[in-house]
């Protein structure tokens, strides 16, 4: 009898260790940055007025040539561009580099090959 419980006691102070353990593995994951911050809709208030201009914009991070920035418009596919949609490209501090309206000729167009050189990963609106 001596011996099960000295089993059971040994089991329960392996299976604490392990929780214990696991708790500190997951509490030192590191959040991913982007743009120096953790959450840019929540931390960059120019992206955050974006949105409070426009809530049914797509904002995508979006790394162009190794430049991180974000992608802002309002179509449901990035790359079709059709009436009345628009499409843009923001540096990290806010700087508009690209923009592109419907099917119009642009004052700062997308360079030739833009698309095909980019990275994406949709932060707004979060899918469920």
């Amino acid at each position: 009898m001596k011996k099960i419980a000295h089993f059971f006691h040994r089991l329960k102070l392996k299976s604490l260790l392990m929780l214990c353990l696991g708790i500190l593995i997951y509490s030192c994951k590191k959040s991913e940055k982007y743009c120096d911050v953790i959450d840019p809709i929540e931390e960059l208030n120019w992206l955050k007025g974006k949105i409070n201009i426009d809530s049914s914009v797509n904002i995508m991070q979006m790394t162009y040539n190794s430049v991180e920035g974000f992608y802002i418009g309002n179509a449901d596919d990035s790359i079709v561009i059709v009436a009345n949609s628009y499409s843009e490209y923001w540096t990290c501090d806010g700087k508009l580099l690209y923009r592109q309206e419907g099917s119009k000729n642009s004052t700062i167009p997308f360079p030739n090959g833009f698309w095909n050189n980019v990275q994406f990963k949709k932060i707004y609106p979060k899918s469920i």
